[in-house]
């Protein structure tokens, strides 16, 4: 019997300290400034889209086409020195007002030990000529942090973003000839329906755990010298 992999709508729910009632979350709009964000500001003007706290964390939105100079900046910069790439991630806002902004986006985990400090960047993925969005693309940052290999090329295969410049760009978790990537919000989801309720005298499990079994369906004797698995229990509670 074939699987049911027809997709399926998710949403969003709304962040009611961002957002007003019904209106889809939206990534977080960072105000105030530190040290680091300041800094970022003053070397990179205009191409900073927007930088500040939220929630107490650093947060840097930069446009795509100076992601790599804000990394080299990042990590050359001796009053910042963020000295390690944590992680990269992804989302796909297909189903978030977009705002002029685009489809999908990379999110960036910088951490500086010597300062114990933390700093999230935000960037656009471009896209493929014609403006095709489920073809993103945005430069690798390999060429600055090596760490960053292994976290790309997940992103790449779980969300399909591509990035420009990276030495070996392939699927890491999904088999290489797999028809999608998982977490773009169009890919089906597929499964097989279970029986489940949160109710306890649902009518459909009223005798779970009940159940007789009938005696042509009980096991056999076992052969001369074995021992059952209750034998064993007895014998080890003596």
């Amino acid at each position: 019997m074939p699987l049911d992999v027809a997709p399926v709508i998710r949403s969003y729910e709304t962040q009611r300290t961002l957002n007003p009632p019904g209106i889809p979350a939206l990534a977080p709009i960072p105000t105030g400034e530190t040290d680091d964000t300041r800094r970022i500001v003053e070397r990179f003007g205009e191409d900073i889209v927007a930088a500040g706290l939220h929630n107490g964390n650093q947060v840097v939105f930069v446009e795509p086409t100076r992601l790599k100079a804000l990394a080299t900046f990042l990590r050359d910069e001796a009053e910042l020195n963020y000295e390690t790439l944590i992680d990269v991630t992804s989302v796909d806002r297909s189903q978030l007002p977009l705002n002029g902004g685009a489809r999908f986006q990379t999110v960036y985990q910088f951490r500086s030990y010597s300062r114990n400090q933390h700093l999230t960047v935000f960037a656009d993925c471009g896209t493929e000529p014609g403006g095709n969005d489920e073809l993103p693309h945005i430069d690798s940052l390999t060429g600055v942090y090596r760490g960053a290999e292994w976290p790309e090329r997940e992103v790449y295969d779980l969300m399909g973003i591509r990035f420009d410049g990276h030495p070996d760009l392939r699927r890491i978790l999904m088999p290489k000839n797999w028809p999608n990537h998982p977490l773009q919000k169009q890919a089906p989801l597929g499964g097989e329906e279970v029986p489940f309720t949160f109710t306890w005298d649902d009518p459909e499990f009223e005798t779970l755990g009940s159940q007789i079994l009938p005696a042509e369906s009980t096991a056999p004797d076992l052969p001369h010298g074995t021992v059952s698995c209750a034998q064993l229990t007895l014998r080890t509670k003596r």
